[in-house]
């Protein structure tokens, strides 16, 4: 018992200096930077940069000595930033020493989670009985499921890539390159996340479980991908969206290729447009290091491209929810992610390296709107009454 309260003494000793550490360090950063509220300083990795609320005012290039009147700030080898407009300041005030974990598994990226979430959930959405709503045990389950497998997608990601990122300014210093974790360490991080994401597969139904089977090597073979085939955001797109055969399969235990053919296409789809943008930020650095990218092919017709990628996402979207059977209420958010997109295609420009990174911070809210849209299309929906059968009369049956 002793030995407990020197621990959790200590323990809180600990998280109260990370309070004031951070509380001090964020003042004495937005007091030397001039920051006013409403500014916000987004943590690009390994570069810091100031980013009013209209991100077309960000600097078109950031290098790594200068910002171009933009104010950045490297602290220590962990590069942890501190910012008290910062959605996610919850996680810099943990201990130092936990950073290189958390950053390893990508704790403070949402956006990330909700991307791999977003395919699972459109197959619950329209698998669900026509006249009800989604059932709170899955979307508990594959919410929980998503933290771990997308926590263990990026690990690995991290560890068979540590040469790559070496060469590559924006991925330089991850816990891995900068040396703040040991590769030993991160194996163990990456069994206990896939212990973690397989402990909730065995929970769902004999379907959803086989396609995640499936879908397992995938999450080994993509990074392997960026350095022999030229379109590696399209394998990682085939490899995420099995994701919508899991989700439909986990409340049916079927596939409707009707319904889910489509969805999945389009989720092929939304994956390459928003994985692109995400990748023009390293166009030129990712041609020196030699790995390929969908966006060293979009970059001239970047435009157009991701205006096709975007309408045939909707269209296919829409597809799927006619072929279920849906109520036309859900054209109505359909459009409103239609919308989205398309004022993330009319924003775009490749050079923009801080915009490119906004723009994948708010693509993950189209799969939101769709996963919305079929909710309420199935919710609307009018149950389909089997009509009565009448009894068969025997003529041999005498009356």
């Amino acid at each position: 018992g002793l030995t407990t309260m020197i621990g959790m003494r200590k323990l809180y000793k600990q998280a109260v200096s990370s309070i004031v550490r951070a509380s001090m360090l964020s003042k004495r950063i937005g007091e030397k930077s001039g920051l006013e509220k409403g500014v916000k300083i987004l943590s690009y990795n390994q570069r810091s940069f100031a980013e009013t609320k209209d991100p077309e005012k960000a600097p078109k290039e950031i290098k790594a000595e200068e910002t171009g009147g933009y104010y950045k700030e490297k602290i220590d080898k962990n590069d942890v930033f501190y910012d008290p407009y910062n959605p996610y300041v919850w996680m810099h005030v943990l201990p130092r020493s936990w950073q290189p974990y958390l950053r390893f598994c990508r704790i403070d990226q949402n956006f990330g989670r909700m991307l791999l979430l977003n395919p699972h959930l459109w197959g619950i959405a329209i698998a669900s009985p026509l006249g009800g709503l989604p059932d709170l045990i899955n979307l508990w389950l594959f919410s929980v499921g998503s933290l771990f497998s997308h926590a263990a997608s990026c690990a690995i990601d991290d560890f068979e890539d540590v040469e790559v990122d070496k060469k590559i300014f924006r991925t330089s210093r991850r816990p891995l390159v900068a040396g703040t974790l040991t590769r030993p360490k991160g194996a163990v991080i990456i069994a206990g996340l896939l212990g973690g994401t397989f402990g909730v597969l065995s929970m769902l139904s004999p379907m959803a479980i086989k396609v995640g089977l499936l879908a397992t090597p995938c999450v080994f073979a993509y990074p392997l991908m960026k350095r022999f085939f030229q379109y590696p955001q399209v394998f990682l797109a085939f490899s995420l969206n099995l994701g919508v055969f899991m989700g439909f399969g986990a409340v049916a235990n079927y596939i409707s290729w009707p319904i889910c053919l489509p969805m999945y296409i389009a989720g092929i789809t939304y994956t390459v447009f928003y994985d692109s943008i995400y990748a023009f930020q390293d166009i030129e650095q990712d041609a020196k290091a030699g790995t390929f990218s969908t966006s060293q092919k979009f970059a001239k017709h970047a435009k157009i491209i991701m205006s096709s990628l975007a309408a045939t996402t909707v269209s296919l979207h829409t597809l799927a929810g006619y072929f279920a059977g849906l109520h036309p209420a859900f054209l109505a958010m359909m459009g409103i992610g239609g919308a989205q997109l398309a004022w993330m295609t009319w924003k775009l420009d490749v050079k923009n390296a801080p915009l490119c990174d906004h723009l994948l911070n708010i693509s993950y809210r189209y799969g939101v709107w769709v996963f919305m849209a079929y909710m309420l299309g199935v919710f609307l929906a009018k149950k389909k009454k089997n009509p009565e059968k009448k009894p068969v009369e025997d003529p041999t049956c005498p009356a």
